[in-house]
């Protein structure tokens, strides 16, 4: 007799101590490397509101309080001499450091958009990759990469250094990204894969709530930057806390590897690990490719619903999150309050998702 990993799970703890566990591992990997990396540059690429220089010449600057973002005479700096403006003090940013203003504003989005470009290749490949070479091994990198970007980034004063870490961290969040989730719902049932996956949202919502609290007292960008990087250390050690997915190795024949690991699932939960062998998955060492998204009508079709909404909800996301800095009153008062938002929806989903069939996964996504 064989025996199925779900089946196995059922016997051994499907959402018990260990799976806990683990949820708190990946959970502070999506605070330390998910949150703060993505929604720093919220802060660390603000601009202050800007004033004439006391002394200077009148006829041509001739503002006698700061001028805010939202003021209709922001861009007059534009058309003054640089010796006649300045900053208004109150914190420092990489809009302050290499003076991305007028002409060379553009390069805000340039440092934004960075990390979206690394996020997408990570993401494209992270997924084919980790189905290769194992959940472990990706989701690892990720950290890893994220990490020592991070640390880069804040000691060189280089425009250019910036960006390309910024490219580097995106890159390792789309690895972090494209097998954290799954990882989590491997080591659980189907019945109780909502849980689990959506509850590391909740540690996604706690780092959106701590960095404009540590952005309120340190307002200085390199130490800000630091204060989060000293965070995403802990995550280096993961690699001696975290397993390969047994339901991966089992995939790929490897089934006294996958037995051990569900071993150590039953001996922390206090179970007895079953004798029988496990069920050999149809299509073992195969790797799943992109053509695979498109095998059929229906699978293209649910591939591109699913990337439309996607886009959909990243673009109306981010555009609200990163623009909420920028509306008026305090910034950090702004972003929490935009942040806070999600923890009801998240609570709402897991719940929706155990009421089934009241609330099926249509009804869900709508």
């Amino acid at each position: 007799m064989t025996l199925s990993v779900d089946q196995v799970l059922e016997k051994i703890g499907e959402f018990n101590k260990y799976q806990w566990i683990l949820l708190g591992i990946f959970g502070y990997s999506v605070f330390a490397i998910g949150a703060f990396p993505v929604m720093i540059v919220t802060f660390i690429t603000a601009e202050p509101d800007w004033q004439c220089v006391k002394g200077y010449n009148s006829s041509i600057c001739n503002f006698t309080t700061s001028i805010g973002l939202t003021s209709d005479d922001y861009k007059a700096r534009c058309d003054m001499p640089r010796e006649a403006w300045t900053y208004v003090d109150g914190f420092t940013s990489t809009v302050t450091e290499y003076d991305l203003v007028c002409e060379n504003s553009i390069l805000q989005s340039v440092a934004q958009s960075c990390y979206w470009v690394g996020m997408l290749f990570g993401l494209l490949s992270g997924g084919y990759l980790s189905d290769k070479f194992g959940r472990k091994k990706i989701f690892y990198t990720g950290l890893v990469s994220v990490t020592i970007a991070t640390w880069i980034m804040i000691f060189p004063k280089s425009f250019i250094v910036f960006i390309t870490c910024r490219i580097v961290i995106g890159l390792g969040s789309g690895f972090r990204n494209a097998t954290s989730f799954v990882m989590l719902t491997e080591f659980t049932t189907e019945k109780h894969r909502a849980k689990i996956g959506v509850g590391s949202f909740y540690f996604w919502v706690a780092g959106l709530m701590v960095l404009p609290l540590i952005g309120y007292f340190v307002t200085e960008w390199r130490y800000f930057l630091l204060a989060t990087a000293c965070f995403a250390i802990p995550c280096l050690f993961a690699w001696w806390f975290i397993p390969e997915s047994a339901r991966w190795l089992q995939l790929r024949g490897r089934e006294d590897e996958a037995r051990q690991q569900l071993a150590k699932i039953a001996a922390i939960n206090g179970k007895e690990m079953p004798n029988e062998h496990l069920k050999k998955v149809e299509g073992s060492g195969e790797a799943g490719n992109f053509k695979h998204l498109f095998y059929n009508w229906k699978v293209a079709k649910i591939t591109l619903i699913s990337w439309n909404l996607w886009f959909a909800n990243a673009l109306v996301y981010y555009g609200v999150s990163y623009g909420s800095v920028d509306l008026g009153g305090n910034k950090y008062v702004n972003f929490a309050l935009s942040s806070i938002v999600e923890l009801p929806s998240n609570i709402l989903c897991v719940v929706a998702a155990d009421r089934e069939p009241w609330f099926d996964k249509h009804g869900i996504l709508v």
